[in-house]
């Protein structure tokens, strides 16, 4: 079975510029009479928290079309219960997880959430995207519990409290089409059938295919269905009759086997695609198991179960523990992942002492805004949720200014500043065609060293206005390098001067900004896997890897990601330029 990645590789070419992160969500004080009060160890407490437990919810399905999902979603979120309270729980307090199944069907659901809604300080999962979105102005308006779904409709999006863990199915489904024209032979001029449930779910990732189709010059090819048909015969024989070169199937995985399995045996050997939601590694015990070998790969918003990562592993080997006869899916991760967020924001609202619905909120919210020049603005497609794109060049004092004053209008508190902005044309000092062109070098310098300068200045502004924490600190701000800063290669005299520049003004930044509670970071990473390396062949890409000296692979975006929270949590890290590229020392050539 085939796995894709590309939603967080999109997302991080997107956000190339500037990467600035706010607080969000933030709780007002108590008053009296709203069902608040101060409990043990002076933590105020709200619904669902008591002097000795936090409840939490898990409205799944376990009998529905996604049983397998549900399974392993709750599994893996009472292996990460099970396993907090073992090291002493939360604030003092054990979790406790009730779950109830809907069977998918949406009076049962709507039901489930009436009765654990004033049980609970919020929900952990919530499968299903119509389910969701039936509730959502509820949540909304009245009950204002945090909600992190096992559900990625971009309909979710905009809300304070429902907060979706990864791409929504419109960019996940941008990313499968463009995995099928990059990889499978798909071309402009060709039908692409698209195969969805009726309802929140199918057709936010039909938009998601039209989007893209229009960009590739493809035509789509309709069928929707609904979740209770599971014979895929007739949506078969209409697309190989429309003659698709291709077919995304945004169902369960229940549909996705059966439309497989029927493609294969009536002639229709084409590349299937399904969204994260249309598979479980149970069905290639199916006799669609060979046909899905073959055909089938899916899409998903976080790393596979099999991931070789040491995260990954550990998990798979804590829940082949806990539940020795249950296969391993995507599930785990998901359900994990939504676990694990939770936790770390009721961590985090504990140190405030506040374990209220407001508070939890508040330690989970952000806003990223990111800053790119107008074409690429312009082009960008769907943005995930809390993600925004603003106009600006980055060398530009006045457009940045105008981006800065467009956050501050928004009621966020610019807390964090991440510059990424760079190009990199070669050259040498003296070439075939004589010496470097100085206006190339001058440019060079203008975007990744003015233009990060510049950004910084004024980020450092605007955060300087906000009320520093207990500790002193008000905000951060990351720079972008490049081991190019210290070992460039030949033909790269006017990127290395300017990385080398990156630099060198970290220790001088953190001492200037010190005396305003802002740090200053600087990352320098080596051959990072972006878009632009996309463009290379695998043979090249493969010489680049094999450079590295371990772990033998390319950088991946979110890699980076990490390493930027990582700096934003580690508040003692500051005036150090962190190198990341697997102790890759590069050559002259």
């Amino acid at each position: 079975m085939n796995h894709r990645r590309q939603a967080v590789r999109g997302l991080a070419a997107a956000l190339a510029a500037l990467v600035a992160l706010t607080a969000a969500g933030c709780s007002s004080k108590a008053k009296s009479g709203d069902g608040k009060q101060t409990g043990a160890g002076g933590v105020k407490t709200g619904e669902g928290v008591t002097d000795r437990t936090i409840s939490l919810g898990a409205l799944t399905d376990m009998t529905g079309v996604y049983a397998t999902l549900g399974k392993s979603v709750t599994q893996s979120q009472q292996l990460y219960v099970k396993q907090v309270n073992a090291a002493g729980g939360i604030c003092g307090r054990k979790l406790e997880l009730t779950v109830r199944d809907h069977g998918y069907d949406p009076q049962k659901a709507l039901a489930a959430y009436t009765e654990l809604e004033p049980k609970v300080v919020g929900y952990t999962q919530f499968i299903g995207s119509p389910f969701v979105a039936a509730v959502k102005q509820r949540v909304d308006a009245q009950d204002k519990g945090l909600v992190l779904p096992q559900a990625w409709s971009a309909s979710l999006l905009g809300s304070p409290y429902i907060r979706v863990l990864g791409a929504t199915y419109d960019v996940e489904t941008i990313n499968a089409v463009d995995f099928l024209l990059k990889e499978k032979g798909l071309k402009a001029g060709d039908r692409l059938g698209h195969v969805y449930f009726e309802g929140d779910y199918g057709e936010n990732a039909l938009k998601g295919s039209k989007y893209a189709a229009g960009k590739a010059g493809l035509t789509v090819v309709e069928q929707k269905i609904k979740p209770t048909d599971n014979d895929m015969s007739a949506q078969v024989a209409a697309l190989k009759q429309a003659g698709v070169k291709a077919v995304v199937i945004s169902a369960g995985p229940r549909q996705a086997a059966s439309l497989v399995g029927v493609a294969a045996a009536t002639g229709l050997r084409v590349p299937v695609v399904g969204n994260n939601s249309a598979f479980a590694p149970q069905l290639l015990g199916t006799q669609a198991g060979p046909a899905l070998e073959k055909m089938y790969w899916f899409a998903s918003p976080s790393l596979p179960i099999g991931a070789d990562t040491p995260t990954a592993r550990k998990l798979v080997a804590e829940y082949r523990a806990a539940y020795p006869d249950d296969g391993l899916d995507n599930g785990i991760v998901a359900g994990w992942t939504a676990a694990s967020v939770f936790g770390e924001a009721l961590k985090k609202a504990c140190l405030d002492k506040d374990l209220t619905r407001d508070a939890a909120l508040a330690a989970r919210g952000a806003t990223v805004y990111g800053l790119d020049l107008d074409k690429a603005v312009a082009a960008a497609g769907p943005l995930p949720e809390g993600v925004r794109l603003l106009a600006a060049d980055v060398t530009d004092e006045d457009q940045v200014r105008e981006a800065l004053a467009a956050i501050d209008a928004d009621g966020a508190e610019l807390r964090l500043a991440v510059n990424c902005a760079g190009i990199a044309p070669s050259a040498r000092i003296l070439g075939r065609k004589g010496p470097h062109d100085l206006d190339l070098f001058r440019a060079v310098l203008n975007v990744n060293l003015l233009g990060t300068f510049n950004v910084m200045r004024l980020a450092a502004e605007a955060i300087a206005r906000h009320e520093p924490d207990e500790h002193g600190q008000r905000g951060l701000v990351v720079n972008t390098a490049s081991i190019a800063a210290f070992e460039g290669q030949v033909g790269q005299i006017a990127y290395a001067a300017s990385k080398a520049g990156v630099a060198g003004m970290t220790v001088t930044a953190a001492r200037d900004l010190a005396q305003f509670g802002i740090r200053v970071v600087t990352i320098a990473p080596g051959i990072v896997d972006t878009p632009m390396m996309a463009g290379f062949g695998e043979d090249v890409r493969a010489g680049l890897a094999a450079s590295v000296t371990f772990p033998q692979r390319l950088a991946r975006p979110e890699e980076y990601a990490r390493l930027v929270t990582m700096i934003a949590e580690h508040d003692y890290l500051n005036g150090e330029t962190i190198r990341m590229d697997g102790a890759l020392r590069m050559a002259a050539r």
